[in-house]
């Protein structure tokens, strides 16, 4: 009779393990689930802020490229007004020199209105180009994506078949 009560008293053990082992499974599933939706958003959040910070990079070349181009303008616009400070000192002496003087400042400053109007153009294109997304950055991306998630169905397997022979032994202890 004490053999049988030491054979209960080992199996409500047995029992008891196989149950905190079954909780132990039940929660290691649930953080798993947790930590992968975890990783699917810390995913998503960093292919934003790599789009964003290829966006932002490409708008500061952008704006680095027309602000060189607005300082040439304006060093040349600096030399075409020594020429018209020039010009107007001779246009004291001739009246025929401020006419030739006054025409070609108008031509300048309507190439200027001109080259103007097409930067604002080019600038305006380029901003629009911008603010689309490049195809192929997405599939590099979506690539990797589909890596780290064959990655971690495999992992998944693996943690299901360790489990899975855990169990087995469980099963085996018990019979």
């Amino acid at each position: 009779m004490m053999d049988t009560a030491v054979v209960t008293t080992d199996l409500d053990r047995l029992a008891e393990r196989v149950e905190k082992a079954a909780t132990l499974v039940q929660e290691l599933r649930f953080k798993l689930a947790q930590y992968e939706k975890a990783q699917e958003k810390i995913e998503a959040e960093k292919a934003a802020l790599e789009g964003s910070m290829k966006l932002l990079v490409e708008q500061k070349t952008s704006v680095e490229g027309s602000l060189a181009q607005l300082q040439a303008e304006y060093t040349a616009a600096q030399a075409a007004n020594a020429e018209l400070t020039e010009s107007l000192k001779l246009a004291e002496s001739e009246k025929s020199a401020l006419e030739t003087g006054k025409t070609r400042l108008e031509a300048d400053v309507q190439t200027l209105g001109t080259e103007k109007a097409d930067l604002a153009r080019q600038l305006q294109e380029t901003g629009a180009k911008l603010q689309g997304a490049d195809p192929t950055a997405l599939v590099t991306e979506l690539a990797a994506l589909k890596k780290e998630q064959r990655d971690w169905t495999a992992e998944r397997k693996d943690v299901a078949t360790r489990i899975e022979a855990l169990l087995k032994k469980l099963d085996r202890l018990d019979t």
